[in-house]
């Protein structure tokens, strides 16, 4: 059974961002989550891509308030308001969808709802899901960092810890999508063992 972690709050057919329900909740960056689409029987799969914690209201910026406190903890401790003025967020990339139980490694028809219920996707979710390889594509074509994309392929390949041979035919798919860009795929190898 999935975990939800959060509720999205602006959407579109590449991305969206959710807030968590709790501060600094967030799924791990490079993890990845799914959220119902707009298009009935559509569940529509993204990758963790940016997290920040940060107050609800611009105009009142954070300060510091720990200079006479022991521990950090302590000033959430005093300050237990902090729930109701700060939010912790992720935006997430879009890498396909799920449409009666078949991957598609694609963008969907439509785009999640606004306060769609967003879940962390399990280990054999993310396995299902990544058995093609189709979702680096569009981590790609979102000019996804090195950083994200080395994250997202031990994701996936934690998933299938059984599998030896998985990691092995990710990094030949990537020396195929950025055959035209070696500079690129040389630093990223070395980013995939982690």
């Amino acid at each position: 059974m999935s975990t939800r972690v959060g509720e999205t709050i602006a959407v579109s057919i590449r991305e969206f961002q959710a807030q968590s329900y709790d501060l600094y909740e967030a799924p791990a960056f490079g993890s990845f989550i799914h959220v119902a689409s707009t298009a009935p029987g559509v569940r529509i799969y993204a990758v963790v891509q940016d997290i920040r914690t940060e107050p609800i209201d611009p105009s009142r910026p954070v300060i510091a308030r720990g200079a006479e406190l022991d521990n950090e903890q302590a000033i959430y401790q005093e300050n237990p308001h902090f729930r109701h003025v700060m939010r912790t967020r992720f935006s997430a990339v879009v890498v396909g969808y799920l449409q009666q139980e078949t991957a598609r490694h694609m963008l969907p028809p439509q785009p999640p709802r606004i306060h769609g219920f967003v879940h962390a996707c399990t280990q054999a979710e993310i396995a299902a899901f990544t058995q093609d390889l189709g979702f680096l594509r569009l981590l790609l074509a979102a000019q996804a960092s090195n950083d994200l994309l080395s994250a997202c392929v031990r994701c996936a390949a934690a998933a299938r810890s059984g599998e030896s041979g998985y990691l092995l035919g990710l990094g030949k798919e990537l020396m195929t999508l950025l055959a035209e860009d070696p500079e690129r795929l040389n630093s990223l190898l070395p980013l995939l063992r982690g």
